[in-house]
């Protein structure tokens, strides 16, 4: 059946996971787009662009747009590195760093919403599938 495929079922997920986020990322003017870059960069601070589009695996083009957003939105900050003066390094801020946990709780409670009904042990079952998937 035509309607009853994976890419059609991922797609709800994405699309159910997504609008969540962004009604509970709303109040910290945030969305399902950006929050993510906030952890890699608290995470590693001093993570230049070209390593943060290799590790999200996503175009130059919009995570220049996210990155240049959350600068302007008090987020991160850019400054030039020591070792490289072509090289702009990203750092959280203090707001950044203050809104880590609230920010987390947001996704961790989204998370648990989105698999409810499952068991513990199908929740696990999915990762591991979802991992194989994107390997």
């Amino acid at each position: 059946m035509v309607n009853d495929t994976i890419e059609r079922w991922i797609s709800i997920v994405n699309r159910k996971i997504r609008v969540k986020l962004n009604h509970k990322l709303q109040k910290y003017k945030l969305n399902e787009a950006n929050f993510y870059y906030i952890f890699i960069i608290a995470e590693n601070p001093g993570i230049n662009q070209t390593q943060l589009v290799k590790y999200l695996k996503r175009d130059q083009s919009i995570v220049t747009k996210q990155i240049n957003n959350l600068v302007k939105d008090g987020w991160i900050i850019k400054q030039k590195s020591a070792d490289d003066h072509r090289q702009l390094e990203l750092y959280p801020t203090p707001k950044a760093i203050t809104n880590l946990d609230n920010i987390e709780e947001v996704t961790k409670d989204v998370s648990d919403n989105i698999v409810e009904g499952l068991t513990k042990e199908e929740v696990d079952t999915l990762t591991i599938l979802l991992k194989k998937i994107i390997k």
